[in-house]
């Protein structure tokens, strides 16, 4: 099968809604669709500062707004609260949130509804965050929308993970590494995750709805190994040194038990040690991702 190019002429009449495209994702996404010459209704607290999108006000936990679903084709969902601390919360504004915007979305007609969930969902996983994603996923899979995973995303101006990997690096002379740092993680190009999304938007798309789509390269990298190739790319004499997990879990959750917010969570940290040993790539999908990982 091969790879659709989306080559969409300006006013091509096709309309997408996002949320959180403020964020690193979202933005990239809306970006990338503005440039095919899609509309792009930015859903969100404050507009995403991206020209020639409309902001609609909405909140996560908010149904669709009014007069959305007469415009739009494609619903894309990334917004997810990241500072809230208890599972109920969590539940009420990202599990509950998003179950009710994707209901809205398909009640209203919107054909391409799409949810943005991670790798780190799987059925071993532990975390809170996962967990969650799980449950969105549940309800996503009942209404026939699109589970996109992606693994770690990273792109030409470092963000996200890999912006905070290198910012330990640069100015840690020692980085403790979480039992060996054997976790693996499949790097996922901002610009091919964007562009498979698009794929999803067209009409003749040959990609499955309602199954869990990882998007990310088949060939992943230990975490150690990522740090080491940052150390290398920064010109730092970096020293790794090797802790059992339990113990950084700890200290996270006892500072953030005194009201500290550390950079990386508790719970991002069990996301880490949990990973899926086993991810189900599906050959379509697969070959949109080859962009190898870059960390400088």
């Amino acid at each position: 099968m091969e790879i659709l190019e989306n080559t969409l002429t300006p006013n091509s009449g096709k309309t997408c809604a996002i949320t959180g495209a403020s964020g690193f994702v979202g933005k990239t996404i809306a970006s990338h669709l503005v440039k095919l010459g899609w509309k792009v209704l930015d859903l969100g607290r404050k507009p995403c500062g991206l020209a020639q999108t409309e902001h609609y006000l909405w909140h996560l936990g908010d149904p669709l707004p009014q007069g959305v679903g007469q415009s739009a084709t494609g619903l894309v969902h990334c917004a997810w609260a990241m500072n809230l601390q208890g599972s109920w919360k969590t539940k009420l504004t990202n599990v509950e949130g998003s179950i009710r915007l994707l209901s809205s979305a398909r009640a209203a007609g919107i054909d391409k509804v799409i949810f943005v969930s991670s790798m780190s969902a799987h059925l071993e996983a532990v975390s809170q965050y996962a967990l969650s994603k799980l449950k969105v996923e549940e309800e996503a899979r009942r209404l026939g929308a699109y589970i996109v995973r992606p693994g770690l995303v990273f792109s030409e101006h470092p963000q996200g993970m890999i912006s905070s990997i290198r910012r330990i690096v640069e100015i840690a002379p020692i980085v403790p590494i979480l039992s060996g740092g054997k976790q693996k993680l499949y790097p996922c190009y901002d610009k091919d995750l964007a562009n498979f999304i698009t794929t999803i938007l067209t009409p003749q798309c040959p990609i499955p709805a309602g199954v869990p789509l990882v998007a990310a390269h088949p060939a992943g990298q230990e975490f150690a190994t990522i740090l080491a190739n940052c150390a290398k790319m920064l010109k730092k004499h970096t020293t790794f040194i090797n802790i059992p997990w339990r113990w950084a879990w700890l200290l996270l959750k006892g500072l953030e038990v005194i009201g500290f917010r550390p950079k990386m969570s508790s719970d991002s940290l069990l996301g880490l040690v949990y990973y899926d040993r086993s991810p189900q790539f599906i050959p379509e999908v697969s070959r949109y991702f080859l962009t190898p990982l870059k960390v400088d």
